[in-house]
């Protein structure tokens, strides 16, 4: 349930803000 939480919240930062910040933190659950 974590890793589906973070991915949601990886895939929601880099669609909504595409904040290369956010793409840093969550560089593991890049919806890329």
């Amino acid at each position: 349930m974590k890793e589906r939480l973070l991915t949601t919240q990886a895939f929601q930062c880099s669609y909504l803000t595409q904040s290369t910040n956010c793409l840093i933190l969550h560089h593991n659950y890049s919806p890329f």
